[in-house]
C-alpha cells in the first residue's frame, strides 16, 4: 500500500502589502486600519498576531478615526474577550 502524503494545514490569508506591517508595533498597526489601503493587511497582521494584539486594539477603539474603530471591531469579533 503506497503512503498517501499529508498536505500541510491552510494557513492565514496573505493580503498584499502585509510584509509592511510584520515589523511594525501593534499600535501602528492599529493606526494603519484607518488607511483605506492599507486597512486589510492591518488587519490580518492583528489576526495573526492573535491575542497579543488585543490591548493594542482596545486602545484603537478611542482613536478620533471611524475607520481604525471599524477595523477593531472587526478584529475584537474574533479574538475578543
Amino acid at each position: 500500500m503506497a503512503k498517501t502524503k499529508r498536505t500541510a494545514a491552510p494557513s492565514l490569508p496573505r493580503p498584499l502589502g502585509v510584509e509592511r506591517f510584520e515589523a511594525m508595533p501593534l499600535d501602528e498597526v492599529v493606526a494603519a486600519l484607518g488607511i483605506p489601503h492599507h486597512a486589510r493587511a492591518a488587519l490580518w497582521t492583528l489576526v495573526a498576531a492573535g491575542p497579543e494584539a488585543v490591548q493594542a486594539v482596545k486602545l484603537g477603539l478611542q482613536s478620533p478615526s471611524a475607520a481604525v474603530r471599524r477595523g477593531c471591531c472587526e478584529y475584537l469579533d474574533l479574538y475578543g474577550d
